[in-house]
């Protein structure tokens, strides 16, 4: 019997090894990904692009993000762990809601979040209804103009489009960048120069950042790209 057995393990070469690993990497991976039917990502703090981009998929699907940070504090520079729900994402940020407030979580060498990452898992919790509702460009005097007043939409929403302004104030618009940084922990609504045309991109922008840029700005002549409003939970 110890002879057939020596024998068997000659035949069991590397190509065999390498077959079982791999299946072993590829149970691993599935545990991970699933968490007992929690679906899961995790980030290196220095990927955080791909994290936002993952978030970006997947809000885009309905999902509601729970994400998991480990990383430092900007205040105190002492470590901290953080967790809540991802309400929005872009420029290599992540926000999050956690306890009510809106926390700001960058990468390890970010300059202006609450917190640098060193780790980041989101997961997704539950999935709720989304839509897009496409307007027509037009023209607008205040970014008042872009927030909708259709009942069927509701407040849970977000605004993307650009904006072309003939007359704009450029000490004003990074008024609103910085107003947007400061009160809303994230920037929604952010500038793009050519010549004397200044273009606002509206990312995700919500009522709140609206009205925020609409105050600061004032009236302005301005001309609206194609407008997309994303609705969450809505029927």
């Amino acid at each position: 019997m110890m002879k057939n057995i020596k024998e068997k393990l000659k035949k069991f070469n590397l190509v065999d090894a390498g077959i079982v690993v791999l299946v072993l990497l590829m149970v691993a991976v599935a545990f991970t990904r699933t968490g007992g039917n929690v679906q899961s990502y995790t980030f290196d703090g220095f990927d955080i692009d791909r994290a936002v981009k993952k978030y970006e998929e997947l809000s885009k699907q309905g999902y509601i993000i729970t994400g998991k940070i480990t990383g430092i504090s900007s205040g105190d520079r002492k470590p901290v762990d953080v967790e809540g729900e991802v309400t929005w994402a872009g420029f290599g940020m992540l926000l999050m809601n956690v306890g009510g407030s809106n926390i700001s979580v960058g990468g390890p060498i970010s300059k202006y979040e609450d917190v640098y990452a060193r780790g980041i898992v989101l997961e997704v919790s539950k999935r709720i209804k989304v839509a897009d509702v496409i307007l027509e460009p037009k023209r607008i005097t205040s970014f008042n103009e872009l927030i909708p007043q259709r009942e069927d939409i509701g407040d849970n929403y977000r605004v993307y489009t650009q904006v072309v302004i003939a007359d704009a104030d450029s000490i004003k618009v990074q008024e609103v960048v910085s107003t947007l940084r400061t009160e809303r922990k994230h920037v929604a609504i952010y500038p793009s120069s050519s010549s004397n045309i200044v273009t606002l991109s509206v990312e995700g922008a919500s009522w709140e950042d609206l009205k925020i840029a609409s105050d600061v700005l004032g009236k302005f002549d301005g001309m609206s790209d194609i407008v997309i409003v994303r609705t969450y939970g809505v029927d």
